[in-house]
């Protein structure tokens, strides 16, 4: 609606200096009407839904979806969160087998490397020099350099269980050889 019949003057028969002051002052005249139009009408729609029984089922009905919504939406955050700290369980347990091997790396690390300037600037699992220390250490926190030290460190503990595996097959064949031997010099 353009409530045009609030008009307080007819811009038509206005000269062109009052003819804006005119536009403006009617626009503030139908702007007015608008508002108590639309409070009126919202006056009259809250008496409606008051006295209006369907109203009341509706409300009713509303409430009911909501909290079966946040019910629904509780449950779900709930199980999320389970899942989470499953998740987060299991990490902790593959971490903890994982610390179990960093601990040898270091120790490999202590005892097994040249402590000399040209080394603190190197990193052996990425195979890269650095120029200077700083880029170093953002390099040692950089992703790239955590999954290269991941693979690593899955490629030492195969090796471990490599090394284990062909201990014990070395001491069963001794044991074989012994065996072998005690039975010869018996005869």
């Amino acid at each position: 609606m353009t409530f045009s019949w609030e008009d307080e003057y007819d811009e038509r028969q206005a000269q062109s200096k009052m003819k804006r002051l005119m536009k403006q002052e009617n626009e503030r005249q139908r702007s007015s009407a608008r508002k108590e139009y639309s409070q009126s009408v919202r006056s009259l729609v809250k008496f409606v839904r008051n006295k209006d029984p369907r109203w009341a089922n509706i409300k009713a009905r509303q409430e009911k979806e909501t909290q079966e919504r946040d019910l629904k939406l509780k449950q779900e955050a709930a199980q999320r969160r389970k899942e989470k700290d499953e998740k987060i369980r299991q990490e902790m347990e593959r971490l903890d087998k994982i610390n179990l091997y960093e601990d040898d790396i270091a120790l490999n690390q202590v005892f097994f490397s040249d402590n000399t300037n040209a080394d603190d600037l190197y990193c052996e699992v990425c195979d890269i020099e650095f120029d200077n220390v700083s880029m170093k250490e953002k390099h040692l926190k950089s992703r790239k350099h955590k999954d290269n030290l991941e693979i690593l460190k899955r490629l030492m503990k195969q090796q471990d269980e490599e090394v284990i595996k062909n201990k014990d097959d070395n001491d069963n064949d001794l044991k074989k050889i012994n065996e072998n031997t005690d039975d010869n010099d018996n005869l």
